[in-house]
């Protein structure tokens, strides 16, 4: 049987605002991140939030059976987010750019850090969740809209 990689329960997403832009946002973001958590700074596309929690899976998927096209959770999971295995392009049609963005964590103090620290306006907060069942341990995704 497989043995799926430990996901973390405690994924965030955010969609803020920035008078000054994301470029300093993005810097402290990759400065936060590490091997095991992580956030990312996203441009706000259409439909990105449904995206998130299947890209961070596939991520810790390919982390865990060490197939992975980068050398960091976080990169990978924007491979899947932005639907590419080519870095650059990935970082050029999902990295944040402009004054909103999406700020989407494996971990909600990482999120709530950079919200505090660069007092960014929270637009909209999505919790993002994933769910255990015992039948054979199959990942249920869902996702809490709050507006």
């Amino acid at each position: 049987m497989y043995n799926m990689p430990e996901f973390s329960k405690d994924l965030c997403a955010a969609l803020v605002s920035c008078g000054s832009g994301a470029v300093r946002v993005v810097d402290a973001a990759r400065r936060l991140s590490g091997e095991r958590y992580f956030v990312l700074a996203i441009k706000p596309l259409d439909g990105i939030e449904k995206r998130l929690v299947p890209a961070y899976m596939g991520a810790a998927i390919r982390h865990k059976e060490g197939t992975m096209r980068s050398n960091s959770l976080a990169m990978e999971t924007l491979l899947f987010v932005s639907g590419t295995m080519n870095i650059g392009n990935a970082i050029e049609h999902t990295a944040a750019d402009g004054p909103e963005f999406i700020l989407f964590s494996n971990k909600t103090r990482l999120v709530n850090q950079l919200v505090s620290k660069f007092a960014l306006k929270v637009i909209k907060r999505y919790d993002l969740g994933l769910d255990f069942k015992a039948s054979g341990g199959v990942a249920i995704a869902s996702i809490k809209d709050d507006k």
